[in-house]
């Protein structure tokens, strides 16, 4: 259940960098960290269930 409040305050974390020249490179990176953890997250939870 944990799931969204991670995604979404990484999200939001993200949101409020401010897009200066590379930081759209910084914002690919973080969108990266989310799909790998979200991915973990997924993973975890089968084992568990």
């Amino acid at each position: 259940m944990t799931q969204p409040k991670i995604l979404g305050s990484t999200a939001a974390a993200a949101a409020t960098l401010p897009v200066t020249g590379s930081q759209p490179l910084l914002i690919a990176l973080v969108a990266l960290a989310m799909i790998a953890g979200g991915a973990l997250l997924v993973r975890a939870a089968r084992i568990r269930a």
